[in-house]
C-alpha cells in the first residue's frame, strides 16, 4: 500500500476510514491533513472510502489549495480496507458522531491506535488504552 501510494517506510501515516460526509467528519479529517502535511514533512494522510457528491464538490474546489496536495491521498472506496489498517500508524476517527464505529474495532484487531473525538463514538474509556481522545 505504501509503495502504491509513494509513502516511504519512514514516513507516518495517518488513516481515515469510512464513507466521507459531514457526519464522518471528512472536512475535520481534511483540515487537520492540511495542517500535518505543513507541519510534518513525513506525515501522509490516507482516506478510504467514498465521497459524498458535495465532499466531492468541495474537494475539487478547495484541494488545489493544499500546499503539498501529494501527501493527502484520497482513494474512493476500496475492498482493500485492510490493507490500509496494516501499513497505517494510526486511525484518525474524524465523525462528529458514529456510535460504536466497526472502523475502530477493525484498527484495534490489528493494533492500530485510534485517535478520535471525545464523546462522539462511545469508544470513550477503551482509548486510553488503545488509543487517545481530543476535543472536537
Amino acid at each position: 500500500m505504501r509503495e502504491s501510494l509513494g509513502i516511504s517506510i519512514n514516513d507516518k501515516v495517518v488513516l481515515g476510514v469510512g464513507y466521507a460526509d459531514l457526519r464522518k467528519g471528512f472536512d475535520l479529517f481534511m483540515d487537520a491533513a492540511r495542517r500535518g502535511v505543513v507541519a510534518d514533512p513525513n506525515l501522509h494522510f490516507v482516506w478510504a472510502g467514498a465521497l459524498s457528491a458535495d465532499m466531492q464538490r468541495w474537494i475539487q474546489a478547495d484541494f488545489s489549495n493544499v500546499g503539498d496536495s501529494s501527501r493527502i491521498h484520497i482513494l474512493g472506496f476500496t475492498n482493500r480496507v485492510t490493507d490500509f489498517y496494516s501499513a497505517a500508524d494510526c486511525l484518525f476517527l474524524s465523525s462528529r458522531e458514529d456510535p460504536y464505529p466497526t472502523v475502530v474495532l477493525e484498527a484495534m484487531n490489528v493494533g492500530l491506535p485510534v485517535l478520535c473525538y471525545q464523546g462522539c463514538t462511545g469508544f470513550d474509556s477503551l482509548m486510553g488504552e488503545h488509543g487517545y481522545l481530543v476535543d472536537i
